[in-house]
């Protein structure tokens, strides 16, 4: 995964002028992480299935921790540049302690781990976190088609 979300940033430039503009970037990207995590749900039983769905949703993460902020100070003006990027990494760590919670609830609540003595997990509870993870960027992939177009440049890197 971490090789893919490095690959995901790193070629953020190329893939930029590849699909004509960053909203278009940032799209294919919310795409490939929902994607990547729809496909956990009929496809967790073997090994070579959790390295495609983790390599499709690494290089959609990538692209996206890459051109976020990137987008955020673009779509600033030049004496806010770092008031945008702070709130744009302010509220992405927030956000990932948020789900963080939201997904150890999920995970405990679709099972009762105590009552059977089991040191894990249900399998529904993670098919319910890949299908919330899976929700939660398709429905980014809307909202940044739905952005008004000055909230982006998209000029092609």
């Amino acid at each position: 995964y971490v090789i893919t979300l490095a690959i995901g940033a790193l070629t953020l430039p190329l893939t930029t002028r590849l699909f004509g503009g960053v909203r278009r970037t940032l799209v294919i990207a919310s795409l490939l992480v929902g994607l990547g995590y729809a496909l956990w749900l009929p496809m967790h039983a073997h090994l070579w299935q959790a390295m495609l769905n983790m390599t499709i949703a690494g290089l959609g993460s990538g692209a996206l921790v890459a051109a976020l902020p990137a987008a955020a100070a673009a779509a600033s003006p030049p004496e806010r540049t770092g008031i945008a990027t702070g709130m744009t990494n302010g509220i992405k760590t927030v956000g990932g302690a948020i789900a963080s919670a939201i997904f150890a609830i999920a995970l405990t609540s679709t099972g009762s781990l105590a009552a059977t003595g089991e040191k894990v997990a249900p399998l529904s509870g993670y098919l319910t976190v890949w299908a919330v993870c899976s929700g939660a960027a398709l429905l980014a992939a809307v909202a940044l088609l739905a952005a008004p177009k000055h909230a982006f440049s998209d000029r092609v890197a």
